[in-house]
C-alpha cells in the first residue's frame, strides 16, 4: 500500500533530532520509477538471482570505467524495506539504473540501505540495519523534511525523491551533476582486500570519507508482512559501510581493510567510496570499483 504514514507510522524524526551516537555515530555521522535506462533483457542479465541459485551474469563495467570523458558520478541513495509494500518498484528501478550505470552523460552510483523500522510489522529484513535508519534521519536534519519515509531516494545527498518516481529522480540526478567535484581514486595496491582512496581538489569544509560495499543481484522470498509471498529484487544492497577518514581540505587519502563475509558472492560485490561535507550532507565526490579477484 502507499504509505500514508510516511513520517508518523515509520520514523518519527525532524530536524531538530540529535546526531547518532555511539557506533552508529561513528559509522554513519552526518548523513526511482525513473524512465527505463535499458530493455528488461539488459536489467534481467545484469542482476541475477542469488536465492534461486541461477547461474550469476559477468559482472558489469562501472561507470567510471566505461567513460573517462562523462562527469563525475551521482550518488544515489536508496532507503527502502522488504516489509514495505511500496518499496519493490524502486528497489527494481534502482537495480535498473546501476545496471545502465548513466542517466544521459551522467554516471551514477546506487547504494540500496535497509532501514530496520518495519521489521515489527510481521517481516524482518535481513538486510536491515539500525545505522541505516541513522543515517537517513541524519538526512532529514540536513533537508528539514518533516519526517522519514520509504522508499525515499536520497540524490548525491542534496535533494530527495520518491524512489518509484521517475520523472523527479531523473531531474535531481542531471541538477547534482552540475556540482563541483573533488577527485576520488581507488585502488587495490597491497591486497585485494584493501582499498586505497586517495581524495583530491578538496574543498575548504569538514569532509568524511565513507566506504561501502554492495552485493548486487539479491532475492528475497518473504514470507509475512506487507509483501507476504511475494519475490524481491534488489538493486546493490549495501552490505557494509563505515566512516574512513576526515579531513579539512586538499587532500585525503585512507588504507581501508575491507570487511568481506564468505556468504557474499565475490563477483558481484562493488566496493564504493564518497566524500560528504559534514556541515550540510552533500556528496562531494564518489567512486566505485568491482572487488578483485582473490
Amino acid at each position: 500500500m502507499q504509505r500514508a504514514l510516511r513520517c508518523d507510522h515509520t520514523l518519527s524524526v525532524s530536524a531538530s533530532v540529535p546526531q547518532a551516537s555511539g557506533r552508529v555515530a561513528i559509522r554513519l555521522a552526518a548523513l526511482c520509477g525513473l524512465s527505463l535506462l535499458a530493455s528488461q533483457t539488459a536489467v534481467n542479465a545484469a542482476t541475477p538471482s542469488s536465492a534461486s541459485g541461477e547461474k550469476a551474469a559477468p559482472s558489469q563495467p562501472t561507470a567510471s570505467e566505461r567513460s573517462a570523458d562523462s562527469r563525475p558520478p551521482v550518488l544515489l541513495e536508496l532507503f527502502t524495506s522488504e516489509g514495505c509494500s511500496s518499496c519493490p518498484p524502486a528497489d527494481e528501478l534502482l537495480a535498473q539504473l546501476a545496471a545502465s550505470g548513466f542517466v544521459e552523460d551522467t554516471p551514477v552510483i546506487a547504494l540500496e540501505l535497509h532501514v530496520d523500522y518495519w521489521n515489527h510489522l510481521g517481516w524482518r529484513d535481513p538486510f536491515s540495519d539500525a545505522a541505516y535508519s541513522a543515517r537517513q534521519a541524519s538526512y532529514v536534519g540536513f533537508m528539514g523534511l518533516r519526517g522519514a519515509y520509504t522508499p525515499q531516494l536520497v540524490v548525491d545527498g542534496r535533494v530527495d525523491v520518491l524512489g518509484s518516481s521517475g520523472t523527479k529522480a531523473r531531474a535531481a540526478i542531471l541538477t547534482a551533476a552540475e556540482s563541483k567535484r573533488a577527485r576520488l581514486q581507488l585502488s587495490f595496491e597491497h591486497h585485494p582486500d584493501t582499498l586505497v582512496a586517495a581524495l583530491s581538489d578538496l574543498p575548504g569544509q569538514r569532509v568524511i570519507l565513507y566506504t561501502a560495499i554492495t552485493e548486487r543481484g539479491l532475492t528475497t522470498h518473504v514470507p509475512r508482512g506487507e509483501n507476504a509471498g511475494r519475490t524481491l529484487p534488489h538493486g546493490p544492497i549495501v552490505r557494509w559501510l563505515e566512516v574512513v577518514a576526515r579531513g579539512d581540505a586538499g587532500r585525503l587519502r585512507a588504507t581501508v581493510p575491507l570487511r568481506i563475509s564468505k556468504s557474499w558472492r565475490r563477483p558481484e560485490l562493488r566496493v564504493v567510496a564518497f566524500a560528504q561535507d559534514e556541515k550540510t550532507g552533500h556528496i562531494l565526490g564518489a567512486a566505485e570499483r568491482p572487488l578483485p579477484s582473490k
